[in-house]
């Protein structure tokens, strides 16, 4: 008798999740659907966009792959919301402007931007691969800058790897490519001031390498850093 509740137990476990994910399914394909008729739909677009780091488990890596193409191709606003309101972690806003080396903006470049989550993790199963998934980031985002060359990026301040490498902790930071016509195309990784592991290493690191440093501005309802970047022709 108690394998068999067992079995009806795993058989109804089983189905319910299938539901769930036909179900996603379905919810993906009707906004992509919406999107495609509304380009600019704002709305549509941060719904798609948060529907894979709230649930990451419940969509295929093929699937993933595929709503993180389609984003890509119709990315268009310079603001976004990479992690939802109920994501763990400090809540932060990122802002600043792309400019040419003489300061002037450049409107239309494209950021892709990802970074670890709270934890130190890109994906839940780092834990498990002892890997770092950051070609399958859980939180991540593109945009497009304005006419200001202004872009906005609300989400979490991550954490730093869970892992030393060399004996050092690596710093907290944030993923940037941005890609603009006549410009090359810049990877950076943007460090917080304030991140204890940033110790003289890791701030001649990030020298070197003209990564940004950005300082933290806290107030007791949120907390934003400046991060502009210039692009090279």
């Amino acid at each position: 008798m108690i394998r068999i509740i067992f079995c009806l137990l795993g058989c109804l476990l089983s189905y319910i999740c299938f539901a769930q994910a036909t179900a996603l399914k379905g919810k993906i394909s009707l906004l992509e659907q919406q999107l495609v008729k509304n380009p600019k739909n704002h709305e549509i677009y941060q719904s798609l966009t948060l529907l894979i780091p709230d649930h990451y488990v419940q969509i295929s890596k093929t699937e993933r792959l595929q709503l993180s193409n389609f984003l890509k191709n119709h990315a268009f606003g310079s603001s976004l919301n990479i992690s939802s309101n109920e994501e763990a972690g400090k809540h932060i806003l990122i802002k600043g402007r792309v400019l040419d080396q003489k300061g002037k903006p450049i409107p239309n470049a494209f950021i892709h931007v990802f970074h670890a989550d709270s934890k130190g993790y890109y994906a839940p199963t780092d834990s498990v691969n002892n890997s770092m998934a950051e070609n399958d980031p859980r939180l991540f985002g593109f945009l497009r800058t304005d006419n200001s060359g202004s872009y906005e990026v609300k989400t979490i301040r991550p954490a730093s790897y869970p892992k030393q490498y060399n004996g050092r902790t690596i710093p907290q930071h944030i993923h940037f490519r941005i890609i603009a016509e006549g410009f090359a195309e810049r990877n950076i990784q943007m460090v917080f001031e304030d991140d204890p592991a940033m110790s003289p290493y890791w701030k001649e690191w990030a020298k070197n390498l003209n990564y940004p440093i950005v300082k933290m501005i806290y107030s007791q309802e949120n907390a934003f850093g400046v991060n502009d970047i210039i692009l090279i022709k």
